[in-house]
């Protein structure tokens, strides 16, 4: 009796032991759970932060060059403006002017270059949207006759160098016959020429003194 008294005391205690232990495991467990779960809520938090500076910084960055391209735009829009409203004026003036009054320009031009040319060399000229008698008939007048031939052209031959919304393109290619020396006798040529020169002074005076803002 006494034997069996003393093996369910040991197993009493066995059991006490063991219970004390596993309660020793299970809260050191709630603790190392605890601390992963604030790693956790702690790594989320500061991944979070991380994502939301990151779209503040794209926002900031998005908001300066959106700001430093504004005055550029307006600056290109003003210009653009500026060209448009003074070719629509030289269309106008060129409109007004009729046939003659732009083969008089055409003509300038030719008289501009005479002395480039020796008395000697031969040419060679293309019109485009001339009529080709009546151009040969002017480079007679200032070159001489016999030393010009004139065929007709198109537009193809200034398709590079025209004014943007130019609504009148005639004129005259003018080479020598070895192609050495060029001259392009056109409303584009003289137009660009204005522009490239007097632009400011023309827009002044089309708006008045003042240029739209």
């Amino acid at each position: 009796m006494e034997e069996l008294r003393s093996t369910d005391i040991l197993d009493s205690e066995i059991r006490n032991e063991t219970k004390k232990k596993a309660e020793k495991i299970v809260d050191r467990a709630k603790e190392t759970a605890g601390s992963l779960l604030s790693e956790v809520e702690a790594k989320v938090e500061e991944a979070r932060q991380a994502a939301l500076n990151a779209s503040e910084k794209r926002l900031q960055t998005y908001e300066k060059n959106v700001n430093a391209s504004l005055p550029l735009e307006k600056q290109r829009y003003q210009i653009s403006y500026v060209h448009n409203s003074l070719v629509e004026a030289i269309n106008l003036y060129l409109e007004k002017a009729g046939e003659e009054g732009r083969f008089e320009i055409i003509k300038e031009l030719a008289l501009r270059v005479k002395n480039i040319f020796s008395s000697e060399t031969q040419l060679y000229a293309r019109t485009i949207f001339l009529d080709k008698d009546k151009v040969k008939k002017l480079l007679e007048e200032i070159f001489g006759k016999g030393r010009v031939f004139v065929e007709e052209g198109s537009i193809n031959l200034i398709s590079d160098e025209t004014v943007e919304l130019l609504k009148f393109h005639e004129g005259i290619i003018l080479q020598t016959e070895d192609r050495k020396i060029k001259c392009n006798l056109t409303l584009d040529e003289k137009i660009r020429e204005i522009l490239d020169s007097s632009k400011m002074e023309l827009a002044l005076a089309l708006f008045d003194g003042r240029l739209p803002l």
